[in-house]
């Protein structure tokens, strides 16, 4: 399916694209007792243990969340990197005066469409896990970072991914994937030539202004 349908139990049709998802299923742990292609039982409690594992909501309805529920850190790095690198930010649908690849859209898009495209509600409703930041030693790679500009914890007003330590300029930098409208003059490692670029890129990460980290529901880690 693409799209916003999905799979449920149903045990009077058989469907070849539910016996090809019983067999993966079974393939990664998650034992379906057959393929036979109906929607059934086995497949449903199968679904609902994948599901789990992968930090969705375990209601036994197989849709486009559960079919990309296994992006890895290297595989959203990966994204996020070819959005850096690549003629998207000034492709189709890109508006230089408006910028509309904003800070939390660039990651979303990352995440294959998964979790939010507003920062506030990424960091409050989309996380497996969050916390406050110590030092930027503490990050992993993959994980979001997000700032805040008020003293309400529950509102961000800017966020990225980490990216660890990077090369920028001839010294070894915490750096950050993001996109931001207020940059008028960034100092990028991926800035395609265009003068004073606020599309996607990766930044210096600059000292005390990244408050928070949170790992997305959508990205396997350790």
């Amino acid at each position: 399916h693409q799209g916003n349908g999905y799979f449920r139990k149903d045990t009077s049709t058989t469907h070849s694209q539910v016996k090809l998802l019983q067999s993966a299923l079974t393939d990664l742990g998650y034992d379906t007792q057959g393929a036979d292609g109906k929607y059934g039982n086995n497949t449903l409690a199968a679904v609902k243990k994948f599901q789990e594992a992968n930090n969705l909501t375990a209601d036994g309805l197989f849709g486009k969340n559960s079919l990309t529920a296994n992006l890895t850190v290297t595989e959203y790095i990966q994204n996020l990197e070819s959005y850096c690198n690549s003629g998207w930010k000034y492709g189709s649908g890109y508006n230089a005066s408006k910028k509309l690849i904003d800070c939390a859209w660039y990651p979303y898009k990352a995440r294959s469409d998964q979790g939010a495209h507003g920062c506030t509600t990424e960091y409050n409703g989309y996380l497996s896990e969050k916390g406050k930041i110590s030092s930027y030693d503490d990050l992993k790679v993959g994980m979001e970072v997000f700032q805040q500009s008020s003293d309400d914890s529950t509102k961000k007003s800017h966020m990225g991914v980490y990216a660890g330590k990077v090369l920028l300029r001839g010294e070894l930098k915490h750096a950050v994937y993001q996109s931001c409208s207020s940059h008028s003059n960034i100092a990028t490692k991926y800035n395609d030539g265009v003068a004073n670029d606020s599309g996607p890129n990766l930044t210096e990460m600059k000292a005390g202004r990244w408050k928070y980290w949170g790992w997305s529901k959508y990205v396997k880690h350790d």
